[in-house]
């Protein structure tokens, strides 16, 4: 069986004077460290994951929420404003709700160009923003092909003419759904809290070792907070503490536990107690004396 195509990287180089520039001095000035935070966050999490870009929907606001210990509505904000000062591309993003810049396209072949030696590397052409100068020999450039190209021949086919309204449909449905996404950036939706036997049903559904009465009684007791904001999904907060005990059994040993000095010397002088108590008996014994009656 052939090995998955890996997509990402393992590590990505970093500016020396990012904290000089003036972008980021404003982003500072603007929403403090907080701000900084996000940014560097979703950086890694572009070249960790696809290498390029990253696809921005509600479970990924919530899972970056409680990575980061922030509101989802603060991690919304600061992505809008680092879209309207370009450190994201904001018309990708209006068109594929994508995070993705020239920028970090540009570092994201430089760094696979050993990997582009022996593979081809492929990129969406949707999301791929350098121009075909600026993109290197070993970068496949992908389009999809068009669904409603036009029949130059005027038939007035009912099929033709059938697929043609479909594909319109479709659109208006994926435009929608674009529309949607947008707009959830920056808001919390509405939260319904769940029972206990929907959170036992979905962790059986995703066949994980969670314990639903203890994320229940964990949130309940908080009042249902991620980090410093509402929950928006629990069924996301649910895979994410999935994600955690996996990492947390990767790695390795357990550490030992820390001994209480104080209660060991306590354990070594009753211990020292113990053995004089047996010697005076066994003493006691050799001589003939025995215990009053």
């Amino acid at each position: 069986m052939a090995r998955p195509i890996k997509k990402g990287l393992d590590y990505f180089p970093f500016d020396v004077d990012i904290f000089q520039e003036g972008k980021i001095r404003r982003l500072r000035s603007r929403y403090g460290n907080d701000g900084i935070i996000v940014y560097i966050y979703l950086l890694c999490d572009i070249y960790r994951t696809n290498g390029y870009y990253a696809e921005v929907d509600d479970e990924y606001l919530e899972l970056a929420a409680d990575d980061l210990n922030m509101s989802v509505n603060t991690i919304g904000q600061i992505v809008q404003y680092l879209l309207s000062r370009s450190l994201f591309d904001n018309t990708l993003f209006q068109s594929v709700t994508c995070l993705s810049s020239t920028g970090i396209q540009k570092r994201y072949q430089e760094a696979v160009k050993q990997r582009g030696k022996k593979n081809t590397i492929t990129v969406e052409g949707k999301i791929w923003l350098l121009d075909k100068e600026d993109t290197r020999d070993f970068i496949k450039v992908t389009h999809e092909a068009s669904l409603s190209a036009k029949n130059n021949s005027i038939s007035g086919n009912n099929t033709d003419i059938s697929n043609e309204k479909q594909h319109k449909e479709k659109e208006s449905k994926v435009k929608e759904s674009k529309v949607k996404n947008k707009e959830s950036i920056g808001r919390t939706p509405a939260f319904s809290k769940p029972s206990i036997e929907e959170i036992k049903a979905y962790c059986i559904e995703r066949n994980n070792s969670i314990d639903p009465e203890r994320f229940y009684d964990y949130y309940e007791s908080n009042g249902w907070m991620v980090g410093r904001g509402k929950m928006k999904d629990w069924r996301a907060t649910v895979r994410n503490w999935e994600r955690r005990e996996k990492e947390s059994r990767n790695d390795g040993r357990k550490k030992p536990e820390k001994k209480n000095p104080y209660l060991e010397m306590l354990r070594k002088e009753q211990m020292k107690n113990d053995q004089r108590g047996n010697n005076e008996n066994d003493s006691n014994a050799l001589i003939g004396i025995s215990e009053p009656q």
